[in-house]
């Protein structure tokens, strides 16, 4: 005799689910004290969190500093561009290496990256899980590091901040100190011409008895009384171009020693609203979700079970009977 086919609705289901209910039960349990046990060996997930923003390039800037006019306001806060760079900086090796070097992460995280090939790669992959640079929604950066050891978390990203800053004002001292030294060179060939020219000048004078002073560039009516035609044009050939020199390694000075003020450590290249500390927010394990997860799925999944077992079960019977009746 044939089995009447089973029909999909929830009466139906409702049906099949009490009578396998004790199975589904025990697998259910099976689960979700599996799950329990499992929860129970994980160790608690803390992220500790920084909020910055980049400083404003301009205000450290030469022209800034030196500025000769009367200047508007400037915005303490860096643009989308200093944004980009920071977020590209904070997430890239130079940043990350060193912190896993400090810190031992890999004896942390328990990774072997001297025998096995693939640990640093294994490393670094979970490093960068746990830790984050992300673009906020207000122009500002955010700096997440997630770890079990909380103090460990807020000290990596306490030295990840500072390691961010200091790359970045990295790349303009860099700038400003090739300026420097290339000035620096410029001005040892000044002082040797100057040298130079100051003998030279000496020796003219002496010769010729011209010892007023008749460059055209100093200020003043440019006079002697001397009738030596050849050698007041001489002294003052000379006299003009030493004095061109003198003026010229002046201003080398001056902006050297602009490009030198720039550099110094004092100047910010990142506004911190909140520092990284070890009293961060719990990231997981949440065990209680994850147990009632366990039993929610794991009573849904043995239900679905036992219904296409039914299902089955009423094929394989009409099958049979259409064979029986049919041989």
């Amino acid at each position: 005799m044939e089995k009447a086919p089973i029909h999909f609705d929830l009466i139906e289901i409702i049906k099949i689910g009490l009578r396998w209910k004790n199975k589904i039960i025990l697998f259910a349990a099976i689960i979700t004290i599996g799950t329990a046990i499992y929860a129970l060996t994980l160790k608690n997930q803390f992220t500790s969190y920084a909020n910055f923003y980049p400083s404003n390039a301009v205000i450290g800037s030469r022209d800034n500093l030196f500025r000769t006019e009367l200047q508007d306001g400037i915005d303490q806060f860096g643009l989308e561009n200093e944004v980009d760079r920071l977020f590209s900086i904070g997430n890239s090796a130079p940043i990350m290496s060193p912190l896993i070097e400090k810190y031992k992460l890999d004896e942390h995280y328990k990774i072997d990256i001297k025998n096995n090939t693939k640990g640093a790669q294994k490393l670094y992959k979970l490093f960068d899980k746990n830790y984050q640079v992300s673009k906020g929604a207000f122009g500002n950066l955010e700096l997440t590091m997630t770890d079990n050891n909380t103090t460990l978390a807020a000290a990596i990203a306490n030295d990840a901040l500072i390691a961010i800053q200091d790359k970045f004002r990295e790349y303009y001292i860099n700038s400003a100190k090739g300026i420097a030294e290339a000035m620096g060179v410029r001005m040892q060939y000044q002082d040797s011409m100057i040298v130079k020219l100051t003998d030279s000048l000496v020796c003219l004078r002496e010769k010729f008895g011209i010892y007023e002073i008749i460059s055209p560039s100093r200020k003043g009516d440019v006079h002697t009384n001397s009738h030596n035609a050849r050698g007041i044009e001489d002294v003052q050939t000379v006299e003009e171009m030493k004095d061109k020199y003198v003026m010229d390694k002046a201003k080398y000075e001056s902006i050297r020693n602009e490009f030198l003020t720039i550099q110094h450590k004092s100047i910010p290249f990142i506004q911190v609203i909140q520092y990284p500390e070890p009293s961060g927010k719990k990231e997981g394990p949440f065990r209680t979700l994850m147990v009632l997860g366990a039993l929610a799925g794991s009573t849904i999944l043995g239900l679905l079970a036992s219904v296409l077992i039914e299902y089955f079960q009423s094929i394989k019977s009409n099958f049979t009977a259409r064979n029986e009746q049919h041989p």
